[in-house]
């Protein structure tokens, strides 16, 4: 594989590994979030993955993200390179914890059956479940044990269960049917509807179909202050239901997110701005007039408006963005939404002064701006890729 990221950020992103395996990074969660999406298009950036992990599993630190991140990067690029760290963290008293069975999940090689059939046997639920999830996407189990543990699991282990098993399957192959037993338990326990939502779409893509109107009843007879929220939820889900004429509030949308109300997560917006719904553009435009567009969701928002909802004019302030060294944190996403409509050779230029960036989110945009120049990658603003590089999160 031709490393097309160039030496500037592979050399940086290189030292960063090194300097966090010697001392935990306040950063790490940046660093990690960013070596999710770039590391699979430089082999040497591969190559410190794997002595990572191989260090990190040897000290147990299995909770630091960028063993998680490390981990589930080599399971999806070089599953056989990493499967003897996997065994040796799955074996572990605590399996690995949920990130090496979140990894465990993207594998397909049977020499980690037994160590994950062992996990299955924890006196912990939901590392129990955790490891029937991976068992059933691998093809090993029929679900049962799976269903049969999940109403032990308590609303906390719900919670982590969401951000480190079920939110990285989104975005994989569809679960087989054999784990919608233990996803309806889990469901019908749970409260958040960004949670919810989660895994209902998990779910209806392993052959439940009974989300969306269970979705649509909640709508017409939940408390007030929520019905709109369920009828968004229902619409999302690929039914026949028509999305509700209220305007989307940041209250309503942080609902709708699978992260914590409180982190006021506006990525369900983006969804419905994906789906160029009218109903979301007021709220977009009040994110991103140019005078506001000074933090992640306002770029995106703008992005989102230039791209669905005829707004060029947006073009030249992400082009200012761009150019801020002020947000130098920003100015990569704005790049990297100038690639996305089209401004390729402009957000190539920007790309070469950026992955010199001391600002890693920065710089991991230009970085894989320099990917998709060369045609490694379609689109760069996807949900998952926000997430992971702009935000930090290592799903």
């Amino acid at each position: 594989m031709t490393d097309v990221l160039g030496d500037e950020p592979v050399n940086k992103l290189e030292s960063d590994i090194a300097s966090a395996l010697r001392r935990r990074p306040a950063h790490e969660h940046q660093l990690a979030g960013i070596l999710r999406e770039v590391a699979r298009f430089s082999p040497r950036l591969l190559d410190a993955l794997e002595r990572s992990v191989a260090l990190l599993v040897k000290r147990g630190s299995f909770e630091r993200s960028l063993y998680a991140a490390a981990a589930r990067t080599l399971a999806e690029c070089r599953e056989e390179a990493v499967l003897p760290h996997l065994t040796t963290a799955v074996s572990d008293e605590s399996a690995g914890g949920l990130a090496s069975l979140s990894a465990a999940a993207m594998t397909s090689s049977p020499r980690l059956g037994a160590a994950l059939a062992r996990a299955a046997t924890s006196r912990h639920p939901h590392l129990v479940l955790a490891a029937e999830v991976a068992r059933v996407q691998r093809g090993e189990s029929d679900g049962e044990h799976g269903a049969s543990v999940a109403p032990m699991i308590k609303e906390s282990c719900r919670i982590s269960l969401c951000g480190e098993i079920f939110v990285p399957l989104l975005w994989r192959p569809a679960l087989p049917t054999a784990a919608r037993a233990s996803i309806s338990v889990l469901r019908g326990a749970e409260r958040h509807i960004g949670r919810w939502l989660v895994l209902a779409e998990l779910g209806r893509r392993a052959g439940d179909g009974s989300a969306p109107e269970e979705a649509q009843e909640r709508a017409g007879k939940g408390s007030r202050g929520t019905r709109t929220a369920w009828g968004l939820a229902a619409w999302s889900l690929g039914g026949t239901f028509e999305p509700p004429p209220a305007r989307p509030t940041l209250e309503m949308v942080a609902r709708l997110s699978d992260r914590p109300s409180s982190d006021a997560d506006v990525s369900f917006l983006f969804r419905m701005a994906d789906a160029r719904l009218p109903v979301a553009r007021p709220m977009l435009e009040t994110m991103s007039s140019p005078s506001s567009l000074n933090d992640s969701a306002s770029i995106r928002a703008a992005f989102m408006l230039s791209q669905g909802y005829a707004r060029g004019d947006l073009v030249e302030h992400l082009v200012a963005a761009a150019r801020c060294q002020r947000h130098e944190a920003l100015r990569g996403l704005a790049a990297a939404a100038l690639f996305d409509l089209g401004q390729r050779d402009l957000a190539g230029n920007f790309a070469d002064e950026l992955v010199n960036s001391k600002k890693l989110p920065t710089l991991g945009w230009a970085a894989l701006i320099r990917a998709a120049g060369a045609g490694k990658i379609q689109r760069l603003v996807t949900e998952p890729r926000f997430r992971r590089v702009q935000q930090g999160w290592s799903e």
